[in-house]
């Protein structure tokens, strides 16, 4: 995959449109890929992870700041991985994940 950013924008529209329009949603659960997919074609310390770890962070501040005082947002990590983008296996770096909650 070489387009890090076409789906991350549309779920970020997609997040924007329910909360701004007030839907009474119980759960949303929504997968911010862009991300993953720069770690897993270059390895993590490649320019290209760096820009999606921007990205991604701003969608964090854009879904942040339309949410009302009544709404949690966890954000997590489904695994980890090494440093050039493999996963699956049992290694530290593998295993270890990052959970944030606002």
């Amino acid at each position: 995959m070489s387009d890090f950013d076409t789906l991350d924008r549309s779920v970020l529209h997609e997040i924007i449109s329910e909360l701004v329009n007030g839907s009474d949603f119980k759960l949303m659960i929504a997968n911010i890929i862009g991300i993953d997919s720069a770690g897993q074609k270059h390895g993590i310390y490649h320019k290209e992870l760096e820009r999606s770890i921007i990205d991604t962070n701003e969608i964090i501040h854009a879904i942040v700041d339309r949410m009302d005082h009544h709404t949690t947002l966890m954000i997590l990590g489904d695994r980890g991985m090494t440093d050039n983008g493999d996963h699956g296996g049992a290694s530290e770096a593998e295993l270890r994940t990052v959970l944030f909650a606002h």
